[in-house]
């Protein structure tokens, strides 16, 4: 963890907002699902699960979550983004993203980040899978882009592979969790009373008034327009948004990928 403090808030105000989140969220990761062969498995693997309760074990109390949330509550500029996946070459052709090579959409998504008017005392939130790269140049890239970082958990967060597990502490990150329950803005749509912020779409169990943002689907929609946002940047235009700003709250309707992504290479 950076170390940063940032008007850290009552650590009792933050755990007593996640308790319902944490439970449907986790309640959500071990339910049976089917795979894409009809097979019913859990959301995801127990692995993963464990790796999760892992590095939050380890990262033990933050004063960077507790910061986060009192920035957030004082209406302090927020930035949000999920599955960067840097690094990965394969996720290009997977997901028919606009870049030639891997390099190049690292440096893009890095450039278009610094220069979507991010300041130091803003934060930028990540909704899991940020990297394929190894934990320096994974620093690296991050304390390139401006603002405090928060990572919600993504399963490519905690392993590498199937096998291999990555430690997301050693990237210079301000606050880690697996989900995270924030309050509503102005700016946001009428009816939304709660911001739920998770790597998976939780499909199941989804309290009234709660909007999902999240990743994970990647180019596919998470789930309904009304209760969900999915923030992979192949929604977003391959740059962090702020929510509460006009245009900001991305639509999760057909199959994206939508703002910029056809440009989003061109002159990078």
């Amino acid at each position: 963890m950076s170390g940063k403090t940032m008007h850290a808030q009552p650590h009792a105000m933050v755990c007593a907002s996640q308790a319902e989140v944490q439970a449907v969220y986790r309640r959500w990761l071990q339910s049976q699902s089917p795979d894409a062969n009809g097979t019913m498995r859990a959301v995801t693997r127990e692995s993963v699960r464990q790796a999760f309760a892992s590095v939050l074990e380890r990262a033990g109390r933050q004063p960077g979550l507790e910061a986060f949330v009192g920035h957030w509550q004082r209406g302090g500029r927020t930035w949000f983004w999920s599955d960067q996946h840097i690094g990965h070459a394969n996720i290009i052709r997977f997901c028919a993203r606009p870049f030639p090579d891997a390099q190049a959409m690292d440096n893009s998504m890095q450039a278009m980040a610094c220069a979507a008017g991010i300041e130091p005392e803003d934060w930028v939130v990540f909704l899991g899978d940020v990297t394929f790269r190894d934990d320096a140049a994974t620093r690296e890239w991050l304390a390139s882009i401006p603002g405090s970082k928060l990572l919600v958990l993504g399963n490519h967060d905690v392993f590498e592979s199937k096998t291999l597990t990555r430690n997301p502490l050693r990237w210079g990150l301000d606050a880690v969790v697996d989900c995270l329950e924030i309050p509503v803005r102005a700016g946001l749509p009428a009816g939304i009373e709660r911001l739920w912020l998770t790597h998976y779409p939780i499909l199941s169990g989804l309290p009234a008034g709660v909007l999902n943002l999240h990743g994970h689907t990647h180019d596919k929609a998470g789930g309904p327009e009304g209760t969900h946002r999915n923030l992979s940047v192949e929604w977003i235009g391959y740059q962090p948004v702020e929510l509460d700003t006009p245009g900001g709250l991305p639509s999760s309707q057909g199959d994206g990928p939508t703002i910029g992504a056809s440009t989003a290479w061109r002159g990078r």
